[in-house]
C-alpha cells in the first residue's frame, strides 16, 4: 500500500530480463475488459476461449479496499 492505494506486484520476465511492476487493480480491470473483447471477437463455436473469472469492482464507500482479506481475495 502506498498513500492509501493498494498496488499489486507483478513479476515479468523473458529469456534475458526479469523485472517487477507495481500496478493498481484498475490496470488489471481495464486489461481484463480488453481481453474479454478480443476473446469475444475471435471466438468461434469450434474454438471457444473462456477467461477465468475476474474479481468484481467494489465501491469504496461500501467496501474497505485496504482490508487485508479484501486485498488477498483480489490477488487470485
Amino acid at each position: 500500500m502506498a498513500n492509501d492505494v493498494v498496488l499489486y506486484q507483478v513479476y515479468v520476465s523473458n529469456k534475458k530480463l526479469r523485472w517487477n511492476l507495481w500496478l493498481r487493480y484498475e490496470f488489471f480491470y481495464v486489461l481484463n475488459e480488453m481481453m474479454q473483447q478480443i476473446v469475444t471477437e475471435s471466438s468461434t463455436t469450434k474454438n471457444r476461449i473462456i477467461l477465468p473469472p475476474f474479481p468484481e469492482k467494489r465501491i469504496k464507500i461500501f467496501t474497505n479496499h485496504l482490508n487485508q482479506h479484501f486485498i488477498e481475495s483480489r490477488r487470485y
